[in-house]
């Protein structure tokens, strides 16, 4: 299902055929995506980049659904449910932009849309993002969705260092 969130922001399902634009995406930002996310150092061609839509597109956790972020008529990168919690109806969400397109409010205009949707249509109760944390981004626009700090989840080896997985936390129903 495609979602419009705003005149130049659009959402539309993952598929294989995004391969070829995503790779392009990944090379552009290697540098910075590969700080915090620690699936870029496998992203080196097309076909590695059909394997990481495969395994986030075929995954089967329970509510994960996986979208390009379209920006004026654009791929610009990807936004999603990883999971809901069938107990508790929380929704992990993740997401990562093109370096080209930072600064233009993308992502939190899409949680701010999107969440009414999870609410409404899926039942979710709360979001949860898990931000490494030296991604000051990430927990800037966790921090501007309301969510606050829950915990620390593990922390991760990356980029030649390891780093806390925080995990931050927003009621959407009262």
């Amino acid at each position: 299902m495609n979602f419009s969130i705003s005149e130049n922001i659009k959402l539309s399902p993952l598929t294989l055929l995004d391969a070829e634009v995503l790779f392009d995406l990944v090379e552009c930002s290697r540098e910075n995506l590969g700080k915090y996310l620690s699936w870029v150092d496998s992203v080196k061609d097309i076909e590695s980049t059909k394997e990481y839509i495969s395994k986030r597109v075929n995954n089967q956790l329970f509510g994960a659904e996986w979208f390009t972020v379209v920006f004026r008529g654009s791929i610009c990168g990807i936004f999603s449910i990883k999971s809901i919690t069938k107990e508790k109806s929380i929704a992990e969400i993740g997401y990562w932009l093109s370096n080209h397109v930072h600064g233009n409010g993308i992502i939190s205009l899409i949680i701010l849309k999107f969440s009414e949707y999870m609410k409404n249509e899926m039942g979710v109760k709360a979001l949860e993002f898990r931000c490494l944390e030296q991604n000051i981004a990430s927990i800037k626009i966790a921090q501007r969705s309301g969510a606050k700090y829950v915990r620390t989840h593990e922390h991760i080896k990356i980029n030649n260092g390891k780093q806390a997985l925080n995990v931050y936390r927003v009621q959407l129903c009262t």
